[in-house]
């Protein structure tokens, strides 16, 4: 997506050739239903938009905006990103990027934070959570709903003074996709018990569904058939640097990540019964048994030998 985005600033630059188009707009869509609209009238300033999938549960309210997202956006993008007034129609929310101001600060690397403004609006809820965790704030056990795809979400509360729990639940359309989830989610709540791994968020997985969603909505919580992935965020995990955004970034892209080992799993089988289907065939090929060899006699004449 960054170097999507690239191309159309590095277009619009000053003394590209060929020169600038007068208008520009770029539609692209990202996986679950997320729009962009890149979109300039003229050379100084470029407007992206984002467009949010509908929840069909209505609980976030159709395509609004999660809570704390037009904050995280002001705060993610400034000095060279401003919030427009009102959003491109069809799009929640259009974000407005200062081409000088955007080059000054290195239009390569602000490209690919720029492409990460879905995980920085989705994430907002979770965000906050963390930041309260880091600054070790009072406690609030509300139960956070993060949308991240129709129908689907995740969930975050913050039930004690010391950690963050968030909640996976694995929902798979494919029957094979869940049977590998789970044995890769067991062997992956599994890993966490080792030493090299002491100082990781806590981890565990099970088939039902944890204490911390009793409040969520059964449409959301019930019936994932992968199981429930659950990850409990401790303060060092989220204090000092850029560790609340490691961590709210980590969480955000949990189901691309296990959706990228489940198809590196199901690559490597591939190719696994590939390779075994080509040795028996070897087998085979050399258990066919020979035609009859024709022999030469010490004077010339020749004669079948036996098969």
């Amino acid at each position: 997506m960054g170097g999507t985005l690239l191309a159309p600033l590095a277009a619009l630059a000053p003394g590209h050739d060929p020169p600038p188009p007068a208008a520009l707009a770029v539609t692209l869509t990202e996986f679950d239903d997320f729009r962009y609209l890149l979109a300039a009238d003229d050379h100084a300033t470029v407007s992206l938009s984002l467009g949010l999938p509908v929840d069909p549960t209505g609980e976030r309210g159709g395509g609004a905006l999660p809570e704390g997202a037009a904050a995280a956006v002001r705060e993610t993008y400034t000095p060279y990103g401003t919030l427009a007034a009102a959003p491109a129609p069809g799009y929640a929310l259009t974000l407005r990027l200062d081409l000088a101001q955007l080059a000054a600060a290195g239009a390569a690397a602000e490209a690919e934070r720029c492409a990460s403004l879905r995980a920085v609006v989705q994430g907002a809820p979770l965000r906050a959570l963390l930041n309260q965790l880091a600054a070790n704030a009072p406690v609030s056990d509300a139960l956070v709903t993060l949308h991240h795809r129709p129908g689907e979400a995740f969930f975050a509360t913050r039930s004690d003074s010391e950690s963050v729990t968030v909640v996976f639940p694995m929902r798979f359309a494919d029957a094979s996709d869940a049977v590998l989830a789970r044995t890769f989610l067991a062997q992956f709540a599994e890993a966490r018990r080792g030493g090299a791994l002491s100082t990781a968020p806590s981890c565990s997985y099970g088939p039902q569904p944890p204490e911390e969603l009793r409040r969520a909505p059964p449409a959301l919580a019930q019936g994932a058939n992968g199981g429930y992935v659950s990850l409990v965020l401790f303060q060092r995990h989220v204090a000092g640097g850029r560790r609340v955004e490691s961590a709210c970034w980590s969480c955000c892209t949990f189901y691309a990540f296990v959706a990228f080992h489940l198809k590196c799993s199901k690559a490597y089988m591939h190719s696994a019964m590939r390779r075994r289907a080509a040795s028996l065939l070897q087998v085979l090929n050399r258990a066919k048994p020979e035609g009859p060899r024709e022999k030469k006699t010490a004077s010339g004449r020749t004669f079948k030998g036996p098969q």
